[in-house]
């Protein structure tokens, strides 16, 4: 999994993280975890720690609750990542990859696989198909 270093501020409900420090040094029993409430974010928040995780391949349910599966992160706004969207209407190959944000959406939260139909995990799982590229900026 992917791992990536977020501000504060970026720190949502339904974000998985992994705190760097040891369990010892703050409030919560375990270093690597789902927000699942405000009472979580905001002793996230407010505590001075912040290391989080948006994982390749998570899959999220959308503002506007359809199913998406992590693509790649966008570097310029952590939590606006490229997503390939799940419609069963549109066959896997020319599936839409969108940003949340571009397309006035957000994501609410991760789903556990477990959650989904086969046929929803074989639509959305990146197996070998994918592609990369490296996208440099001139400095």
């Amino acid at each position: 999994m992917t791992e990536k270093y977020i501000n504060p501020e970026q720190l949502c409900i339904g974000l998985h993280i992994r705190l760097e420090s040891s369990w010892m040094e703050h409030s919560f029993i375990i270093t690597s975890f789902k927000i699942k409430n405000d009472k979580q974010l905001n002793k996230l928040s407010t505590s001075g720690i912040a290391g989080g995780l948006f994982g390749y391949a998570l899959k999220v349910i959308l503002s506007d609750e359809r199913i998406a599966v992590v693509l790649s992160v966008n570097m310029d706004d952590l939590l606006n990542p490229n997503l390939i969207i799940y419609d069963p209407a549109i066959p896997k190959e020319e599936a839409m990859i969108i940003r949340p944000k571009e397309e006035g959406l957000s994501i609410l939260e991760s789903i556990r696989k477990s959650t989904l139909s086969k046929e929803v995990l074989a639509y959305l799982d990146l197996g070998e198909s994918v592609s990369f590229f490296i996208d440099v900026k001139n400095t």
